[in-house]
């Protein structure tokens, strides 16, 4: 990367919440290119929708997206069987991910989404649905904090379960 990649990675962020989708795009709309104390603000979608404790207001659910593993829509839920793996080596592939799953957890992975995209100067992150909560509290006992292709990557429990749908062309 270059000294200006750096300097993206490194720049402030923050995380705002709307009621609307119609609101959020308003916003950043708005927001986008604003000057503010010698700064150029930039808005953009998060990589992933915050859910407020159920105590809130509802939003409605979204789709996560699809991987090798399975396609899956992330709701509330008071299962603690999906975990975050943060901070993924930044040049991994969602192909390499899914092979690291198989070889180490095998095929007590349900499915997985994972999000990464080197031009944003974030590293890759992945939520992975474990087949129970037994597995995933092991998971998260063991790799809590471990090396990956020089990067230390950290797993916890996800703010939101993934619940598997069927993928289309399977029985």
């Amino acid at each position: 990367g270059s000294k200006l990649d750096a300097t993206l990675a490194r720049a402030p962020r923050a995380f705002l919440g709307f009621k609307t989708h119609k609101l959020a795009d308003k916003a950043r709309h708005d927001i986008n290119g604003l000057e503010w104390e010698g700064h150029v603000l930039r808005a953009d979608w998060a990589r992933s929708e915050y859910r407020p404790p159920q105590n809130h207001a509802a939003t409605p659910s979204t789709t996560a997206g699809s991987s090798a593993a399975g396609a899956a829509e992330i709701e509330e839920s008071t299962t603690r069987c999906t975990l975050q793996f943060r901070n993924l080596p930044s040049d991994y592939s969602e192909a390499q991910f899914n092979q690291f799953l198989q070889d180490t957890f095998g095929s007590t992975v349900v499915c997985s989404n994972f999000k990464g995209d080197a031009t944003d100067g974030r590293p890759p992150i992945a939520w992975v649905l474990f087949e129970s909560e037994q597995v995933a509290s092991e998971v998260v006992a063991a790799y809590e904090s471990f090396r990956l292709e020089g990067a230390k990557v950290t797993v916890r429990y996800s703010r939101s379960e993934m619940i598997p749908r069927k993928v289309p062309g399977e029985a």
